[in-house]
Parts: structure tokens; sequence; C-alpha cells
């Protein structure tokens, strides 16, 4: 769950996918992700996963709340691909949904593998009306320059900064800084 700090109310869900083993336990993502990239089946690990999402959020708009909206982590090749934008608006329309209720997350590191292909797509996406994260941000991947100019509707501050808020002051400044950054620049910050 995502909650709105101010509020208190449910403002959306992240689709995460798990790869459970026939004995129950769980390989981690960090694991199984890298091994689906290597073997190039992340781009259809990818669209099952919009699809999913898509298909469940829409279960949770008849369930009444309607108001919701699906946060799906993407891999940089995914990004890369000129189809995309045709493809999660046809995965969308299929499942009843408006783009405006998917936001697409994207961390920092895959994002500067390749800007000059990524960048544009994420464009043509927020013109369709789909939100677009940075994700696991502050981790130094990308500069405030390129921030400026990214075509983004929120970011993710990364867990390091918060896991351990109560006993960092460190952290506790980055973190009150890069959440005036979001306002100040008007994005959403997670």
């Amino acid at each position: 769950p995502i909650v709105d700090a101010l509020s208190g109310r449910l403002h959306a869900v992240e689709a995460l996918v798990r790869w459970r083993r026939a004995d129950g336990s769980m390989v981690p993502p960090d694991v199984f992700i890298p091994i689906a990239e290597q073997r190039h089946l992340i781009v259809q690990i990818g669209r099952w996963v919009v699809q999913q999402a898509c298909a469940d959020l829409a279960a949770l708009h008849r369930a009444g709340l309607p108001g919701l909206k699906v946060h799906v982590n993407m891999a940089a090749s995914e990004f890369a691909s000129d189809t995309l934008p045709q493809e999660l608006l046809a995965c969308t329309a299929a499942a009843g949904l408006a783009p405006a209720h998917v936001a697409l997350e994207l961390t920092e590191g895959m994002l500067m593998q390749h800007p000059e292909q990524v960048i544009p797509v994420m464009g043509r996406l927020r013109g369709q009306g789909f939100d677009i994260s940075l994700d696991d941000f502050g981790m130094g991947h990308s500069s405030l320059a390129l921030l400026k100019t990214l075509p983004i509707s929120s970011i993710k501050i990364d867990r390091a900064f918060v896991r351990d808020l109560s006993q960092q002051g460190q952290d506790r400044a980055v973190l009150q800084t890069i959440v005036e950054l979001g306002r100040h620049m008007r994005l959403e910050v997670v």
C-alpha cells in the first residue's frame, strides 16, 4: 500500500512480482530479476505483471476503491521499446482503466543506462496520461540537472534513507531535503 501521509487514505498499491519455489520458499527479486534480464525474459515478465496489475486494479475499483492507482516496476529495456506506449494503452483499455491510474516506476540506475532511448518513451507515456515515478531516488545515479528535465510525476525515496530514520540524523536531513525538492518541483514524493 501507498498511503497519503496527510490524509491517511490509501492512495495506491504497488504491484510486486514474487517467485515462490515448489517448497513454498521465496526466491528474492534481486536474484531472479537479473536472471530474467540475462535470459531476455524481463520484457515478457513485465508485460504479464502490467496486465495482471491492471486486471487486479480494475477489480479493486469495482469493489469500491475507484480512485486507487497501481505502481508497477519496469525494466529499462521495457522503456527502450517504441511500442511500449501503445501496448500499455491497450492494456489499460482492456481493463477499463484510465492511464492516470497506472504509475510506471523506473530506477535512476536503469534510466541512466540508456537515457537517449528511455527519456523519449517516458515523454510519450506522460503525454498519454501515465504517471512515471523515479524509483530508488537518492542513490546517486542521476544528476539534478537531468532531474529537472525528466518527464516524471513522482520520486520514490530509496528505503536506505527511511529504514533507520529515527536513529540517523543525517538520513532525516537528506529525507527532508528530498521531500522539499519534490514539493518545489511539483512532484509527488513516495
